[in-house]
């Protein structure tokens, strides 16, 4: 039926229950409505609403990751950004969110831009509301980790941005030096999946069905 149930910590309102308590059994969010796709971050929540594919997010505020224009409150339940546009992709991550807009395909991301994380060639200010990359490419996934976020461009090369202390980007820069503009991973690998790492890695499945991974090695 396309609700989305959540469970665990309830700290600023991420499970979307209307309220900060945990819950121990999965739980309908608030608003009754039906949503294609769900991504949750670290304190906070993403949805993609199915009758207009809108994105709707929840949970903490700061840094203004749930794209309402807002650092505070927090919100326990699915709230609209700002955005009217149509989504088919969205991520949430640490303290940012990002997504695909559905009309032109491109990136766009929210939150705190420490470390280029929102790929928008700036490291300050936050961005309170849904804004394009400096990629101006069509994407297929993104995904938005911990201090990076990554997404495969529509011919099957990945880019990643943000923050490269343990080589997460992947773009062989052996000086591990962050990047706010998103960036080529290295040897022209086509990817038909990528997932950056909430931590300081990122994994990606190539068109032909290899897995490759990179960054951190060890915790």
């Amino acid at each position: 039926d396309g609700f989305v149930l959540c469970w665990g910590e309830g700290l600023n309102g991420k499970l979307g229950t209307g309220d900060v308590a945990n819950v121990n059994v999965p739980t309908p969010v608030t608003g009754g409505a039906a949503f294609t796709s769900v991504s949750a971050g670290t304190s906070h929540t993403c949805a993609i609403r199915a009758s207009d594919s809108r994105v709707m997010c929840w949970g903490a505020a700061a840094n203004g990751r749930l794209g309402n224009n807002l650092t505070a409150p927090d919100v326990p339940n699915p709230t609209l950004t700002t955005d009217v546009a149509a989504y088919n992709s969205v991520s949430a991550g640490v303290g940012h969110t990002c997504g695909i807009r559905s009309s032109d395909r491109r990136v766009q991301c929210w939150g705190t831009a420490a470390n280029g994380r929102l790929g928008n060639g700036l490291t300050v200010p936050d961005v309170l509301v849904p804004s394009p990359t400096t990629n101006t490419s069509a994407f297929i996934p993104v995904s938005a980790g911990g201090v990076h976020s990554c997404g495969i461009r529509s011919d099957g090369l990945a880019f990643c941005w943000g923050g490269n202390g343990s080589g997460q980007l992947g773009n062989n820069d052996g000086t591990f030096t962050e990047q706010s503009n998103p960036v080529a991973v290295a040897n022209s690998l086509h990817f038909a999946e990528i997932s950056a790492g909430g931590s300081a890695e990122t994994c990606g499945v190539t068109t032909a069905g290899t897995g490759f991974c990179w960054g951190l090695a060890s915790f």
